[in-house]
């Protein structure tokens, strides 16, 4: 397995220097054993790397549900810090659903207790498909976040082998003052009543070649145009983060402690949103931080 991801990697991405090692999901067994095959799957990719002379960095990767973490958290713990490799990719499912940030204290707080207790022996985590969340996984102390092809994904989801179906899908928009991302409809209800009509200026050449100002706001994304608005939410988060960070790990505690405090207070002046786009979340983030 290890060996074909490899010839992949050669094939398609031939100037990539950093390989996820394959990791497995925990479902019913021990999850502490997944995370153990997970790490020894890690120490076949580097040895195959080396083998091949490749100059590719390996990153570890885990795996594991919210509950077992908080119900196995030493014990995973002292699992990844057996990583082979110096960077971790960390993966949580949680109950929530993908497009809303992680708001659930405990399980932030699990997070932060894992992050340091392999931070510890030198591991770096960088925390999977967090979006928003990643911001206060930060400053929390993960090394660093990823959001996802479609520049949202904030869940870890086992892969569905089922057929497809469902609703159309909604285009969404991130906006760095609310730590979250509104749909195209949403934001353009709010222009419409005056609110955060400086918030949600198109603030990047991707934003403003689908959403030109001084046009009426659109309230879905042409198909055509979804590339461009992915890459303005990751442009604009990455903006956000490097801010955020300027100051340093206490410095960036300290800043998305004030973004959160911010965020609230913007919420509090919104007419009512849709559950996924409401700020309840930042009660969970200004708790642990």
């Amino acid at each position: 397995m290890c060996a074909s991801i490899l010839d992949y990697v050669a094939s398609t991405a031939p100037s990539a220097d950093v390989v996820i090692a394959p990791y497995f999901v925990q479902r019913s067994r021990d999850p502490v054993d997944w995370v153990t095959e997970s790490m020894s799957c890690a120490q076949t990719l580097q040895d195959e790397i080396v083998r091949r002379r490749e100059p590719r960095t390996v990153w570890a990767a885990a795996a594991v549900t919210e509950a077992a973490l908080i119900a196995n958290l030493h014990s995973i713990a002292a699992a990844l810090r057996a990583s082979p490799t110096p960077v971790l990719y960390l993966l949580i499912r949680t109950a929530q659903a993908s497009s809303t940030p992680l708001g659930d204290v405990e399980t932030l707080e699990a997070m932060r207790t894992l992050i340091g207790q392999v931070a510890s022996a030198g591991i770096a985590v960088v925390v999977g498909r967090r979006y928003s969340s990643g911001l206060v996984l930060g400053a929390l102390g993960a090394a660093g976040w990823s959001v996802g092809a479609s520049s949202l994904l904030q869940n870890f989801t086992y892969r569905s082998h089922s057929g497809g179906g469902g609703s159309q899908r909604r285009d969404w928009y991130y906006v760095p003052t609310l730590l979250n991302s509104i749909t195209l409809n949403t934001r353009a209800g709010l222009l419409a009543g005056g609110h955060l009509t400086n918030d949600l200026a198109p603030s990047t050449p991707y934003a403003q070649a689908i959403l030109p100002p001084g046009h009426p706001p659109i309230t879905q994304c042409p198909a055509e145009g979804r590339p461009d608005l992915f890459r303005h939410n990751t442009l604009v988060m990455r903006q956000q983060a490097a801010a955020l960070s300027a100051g340093g790990p206490a410095g960036m505690h300290a800043s998305v402690r004030t973004a959160t405090a911010g965020a609230q207070t913007r919420y509090a002046g919104l007419p009512v949103v849709t559950p996924e786009e409401a700020g309840g979340f930042l009660d969970a983030w200004a708790a642990v931080l």
